[in-house]
């Protein structure tokens, strides 16, 4: 209750949201805090991330809040609103599922499935190709299913470009050499829950 207390006070003023029902969800290299929330001016429901930069690797974060606010595509979770303090990140987010969590209602068939998969794949494709970037994890934690059923890219924290002087690209080389998760843009690999449900090397479509 304390914690609460003390989240819901050093909100800024820039992010008009009430959140509730927080809960942390862990990605790629960070873990954030989730939380049902609902924008004051409009009441509209939503999703909301909140990273504490005290706790976590703020580099990392950084960057998934800079790949959002720079990389749009349909195939991207969409980002309503930042805001950053000395000590917090608050990201808001169209209203979304994690994959991984709701993975029976997500794949209630194969069509639906196999269409998710194709969602995913041309947006990683889009970020391959058009924009000459990796996206380095990809996961049932990464993906996000929104109310409407569709699945998107969320987390952008390794999301790099190999013309970039940038040290997460040793993260990527990192999980590529493990073969952990890694998103190219002929293949995907998605545990769906359990093995009988892992689909290997999806082709994408071109």
């Amino acid at each position: 209750m304390s914690f609460l207390s003390s989240l819901f006070t050093s909100l800024p003023s820039s992010f008009p949201y009430t959140l509730s029902s927080p809960r942390p969800v862990s990605f790629a290299c960070t873990t954030w805090q989730l939380y049902e929330a609902v924008h004051k001016p409009t009441s509209e429901a939503c999703t909301a991330l909140t990273f504490d930069k005290r706790k976590g690797n703020a580099s990392v974060a950084a960057n998934a809040i800079k790949r959002w606010k720079t990389v749009r595509h349909p195939g991207i979770v969409r980002v309503k609103d930042v805001a950053e303090t000395e000590q917090m990140i608050y990201v808001a987010l169209e209203k979304i599922s994690i994959l991984a969590e709701c993975i029976e209602s997500a794949c209630t068939n194969q069509e639906v499935m196999l269409h998710g998969l194709y969602q995913i794949g041309r947006t990683n494709q889009f970020i391959n190709e058009s924009c000459e970037m990796i996206l380095g994890t990809l996961s049932t934690s990464t993906i996000f299913v929104t109310t409407a059923g569709e699945w998107r890219l969320g987390i952008m924290e390794l999301l790099s470009s190999p013309k970039e002087d940038h040290p997460l690209l040793n993260v990527i080389n990192h999980n590529h050499n493990n073969h952990t998760g890694f998103a190219s843009s002929s293949s995907l690999v998605l545990a769906l829950g359990s093995p009988e449900r892992c689909i290997t090397n999806a082709v994408v479509i071109k």
